[in-house]
C-alpha cells in the first residue's frame, strides 16, 4: 500500500529542521549535526520561517488523506510549522531570555548531554565550543532588536541567565567540567577541547558583560505575565484557546484537593506536628535522604526500574527496545529542577532522566518520588519513547518535533497519581 506524501514530506522536513536547528537534532538524536549550533541571528530565524512556510505551502498543495494515519500526519505537520512560525513572528526570539529556557541553557545542555563516547564524538563537542561566540554573536542581534524597540523582558530574567553564564564557565561549571572527562593521548583533540573551551568562556564573558551592562538596565522591573500574556501561551503551550477565568477557577480547585491530601498525609506521618513542621523535618531528617547526589541519582534508577519490572506486561507494554531508561545529574550552572530527554531516533541512545541539584546535599527525597515517575517510567519516557518505535503509524514530525506541554506534562502528571493509585 503507498502511503500518503504527507509522510515523506515529514520526513524531509525533519532533515531540513534539523538542519536549521541542530541543537534539537542533537537533543532528539537525529544524526549529523551534533558537530554545528543554531544560527539564532535576525538573518538565521528568518530562514528557518522561510522554511516553515515553505512546507505549509507544499502541505497544503498535497490531496487530501484518506486514512485516520494521514489525517493525523496532516493536523500535526500544519500545527507544527503554524506554531513555530507564530513563534517567529511575534518576535519571540527577540526576547529569548528566561530562567529556564533559553539560547542559554540549550547549547549548555545539549553539549553536556551529547555523546562522547569516541574521538569523533569528542571532535563534535570541540567543534561546538570553538563556534560558540558565532552563536552567542546571533543570539545577542536578536536580543538587540527587542532592546532597541524596547520589547525587553523582565529583569530577574535577565539576572539569572547573567548567573547561567558565567557559572557554566567556572572551573566547577558545565563546560569546564565536559572538557576536563576528555582523558587519552590524543594531544591533537585535547588542544581543540581546550581551544574550544577557551572560546565559550570568552563568549560567555562577553555576552554577560553586554546583558549587564547594556540590556539590563532597560528590562522591565515587573514581571512578564498578565491576562494577555497568558493567554498567548496558554493557547501555544496547550494548542487551544482557553477560558481563562474557567481554567484558574478549576486550578484553584485542585490546589485545594492538594493541601487536603498533604495534610493528610502529613498526620499520618505525625499527628501532633503540622503540614510545616513535617515539610521541615522531611527536608532534614538523614534517613529520608540520599546521603549524596550519587547515592540519589541510584535510588531515582532503581525506582525506575522496579516501576518497570512490576508495570510492564501487567499494567502496560512496554517494547522491550525502551526499557533501558539513564538517570544523569547535570553539572553546575543550570538552573534547578529536572528534565527528561528523548532516546535517539534509531533508539541507541536511551531516555535520560535529568536532575540539577546544585550544591544539595544530602538530598531530601520526599519532593523527588513522583518527579521520578513523572520524568521518568511511566510518565515521559513511556510516552516519548514510545512514539518512536510507532513509525508505521506516526509521521517523522510527529515521533520527534511534535510536542504540546498540554497533553504531554498532562500524561506526566497524571502518571504521577496513577503511581500512587498503584501503591507506589
Amino acid at each position: 500500500m503507498t502511503r500518503h506524501p504527507v509522510f515523506a514530506l515529514s520526513d524531509r522536513f525533519v532533515d531540513d529542521y534539523a538542519a536549521r536547528s541542530p541543537l534539537a537534532a542533537t537533543t532528539r538524536g537525529i544524526e549529523g549535526h551534533d558537530h554545528e549550533l543554531d544560527d539564532r541571528s535576525p538573518a538565521g530565524i528568518e530562514a528557518l520561517a522561510d522554511l516553515l512556510r515553505r512546507t505549509r505551502d507544499e502541505l497544503a498543495a498535497l490531496p487530501e488523506g484518506s486514512d485516520r494515519d494521514a489525517r493525523l500526519a496532516v493536523r500535526v505537520l500544519d500545527a507544527f510549522t503554524r506554531d513555530e512560525l507564530g513563534l517567529i513572528e511575534r518576535g519571540d526570539h527577540r526576547r529569548d531570555l528566561s530562567h529556564l529556557a533559553s539560547a542559554v541553557a540549550a547549547v549548555r545542555e545539549t553539549i553536556d548531554g551529547q555523546d562522547r563516547s569516541s574521538p569523533a564524538a569528542w571532535a563534535a563537542v570541540a567543534a561546538r565550543l570553538k563556534g560558540m561566540d558565532r552563536f552567542l554573536a546571533g543570539w545577542r542581534e536578536s536580543l538587540a532588536e527587542g532592546l532597541a524597540t524596547g520589547d525587553v523582558v523582565a529583569a530577574r530574567q535577565v539576572r539569572s541567565v547573567i548567573r547561567q553564564l558565567r557559572t557554566s564557565v567556572e572551573p566547577a561549571g558545565t563546560y569546564s567540567l565536559v572538557v576536563a572527562e576528555h582523558v587519552g593521548g590524543d594531544d591533537a583533540l585535547a588542544a581543540e577541547l581546550h581551544e574550544g573551551l577557551a572560546v565559550t568562556r570568552a563568549a560567555n564573558v562577553a555576552a554577560a558583560e553586554w546583558l549587564e551592562q547594556e540590556y539590563l538596565p532597560a528590562a522591565s522591573s515587573e514581571d512578564g505575565v498578565g491576562r494577555e500574556r497568558y493567554a498567548l501561551e496558554a493557547a501555544y503551550h496547550v494548542g487551544r484557546d482557553l477560558d481563562l477565568d474557567e481554567t484558574y477557577a478549576w486550578a484553584w480547585g485542585v490546589i485545594g484537593e492538594l493541601r487536603t491530601r498533604m495534610v493528610a498525609v502529613a498526620g499520618d506521618l505525625d499527628p501532633d506536628a503540622d503540614l510545616h513542621e513535617v515539610v521541615a523535618r522531611l527536608k532534614t531528617d538523614p534517613s529520608a535522604a540520599a546521603a549524596t547526589q550519587a547515592d540519589f541519582a541510584a535510588a531515582m534508577l532503581d525506582r525506575q526500574h522496579r516501576a518497570l519490572e512490576l508495570l510492564a506486561g501487567r499494567h502496560v507494554d512496554v517494547p522491550v527496545e525502551i526499557r533501558d531508561v539513564e538517570v544523569r545529574l547535570a553539572a553546575p550552572g543550570s538552573p534547578l529542577g529536572a528534565w527528561y530527554r528523548s532516546p535517539s531516533e534509531d533508539l541507541s541512545r536511551p531516555g535520560q532522566i535529568w536532575w540539577s541539584l546544585g550544591s544539595k546535599a544530602p538530598v531530601p527525597l520526599w519532593e523527588e518520588v513522583s518527579t521520578a515517575y513523572h520524568e521518568g517510567f511511566p510518565g515521559h519516557h513511556l510516552q516519548v519513547a514510545l512514539a518512536l518505535t510507532m513509525g508505521d503509524r506516526l509521521s517523522r514530525v510527529h515521533r520527534l518535533l511534535y510536542w504540546k506541554p498540554g497533553t504531554g506534562e498532562g500524561w506526566a502528571l497524571y502518571a504521577e497519581r496513577l503511581m500512587d493509585e498503584l501503591g507506589f
